[in-house]
């Protein structure tokens, strides 16, 4: 499993996050399972995109400090 650990994933508008949903997406697709843990979606009105099989994406919010302890966490596990 390939772990990503990201504040910038789409649906946000972005060229970072554009790089980052297209890594997700190229690794899945040579058969890699990619777990990939992101920030909330900052943009009002944007929806989680539907991704390929093989990526999981789990959000955190809150406090930058808290989003950073909660990701940390979410690793060690």
């Amino acid at each position: 499993m390939i772990l990503i650990l990201t504040q910038c994933l789409p649906p946000d508008p972005g060229g970072i996050e554009v790089l980052v949903g297209g890594l997700a997406t190229a690794l899945a697709g040579s058969g890699e399972d990619v777990l990939v843990l992101a920030d909330r979606i900052r943009g009002k009105g944007l929806a989680e995109p539907v991704w390929p099989k093989g990526v999981t994406v789990r959000r955190f919010g809150g406090p930058k400090p808290l989003r950073r302890l909660a990701k940390g966490f979410a690793v060690r596990r």
